[in-house]
């Protein structure tokens, strides 16, 4: 069974459309790991904010002669 030029052409072409189908996937993959990643960051800082809220709390209760 031989090839014949046209196949591998087609071929070529196949491979050059599945490439930039790659890219464009890899580039949304992209843009949806950086929005995670800041939405991890603000649940960090929030989560932060409301730890040192509950220790300061915690360490008013603690004062001798409060509570």
């Amino acid at each position: 069974m031989s090839v014949t030029r046209d196949e591998i052409l087609n071929l070529f072409q196949e491979i050059a459309l599945q490439s930039k189908e790659t890219d464009r996937k890899l580039q949304k993959t992209a843009l949806q790991q950086k929005k995670t990643d800041r939405q991890v960051w603000e649940a960090n800082k929030a989560l932060g904010r409301q730890c040192n809220r509950l220790g300061e709390f915690v360490e008013e209760r603690m004062r001798p002669g409060v509570g």
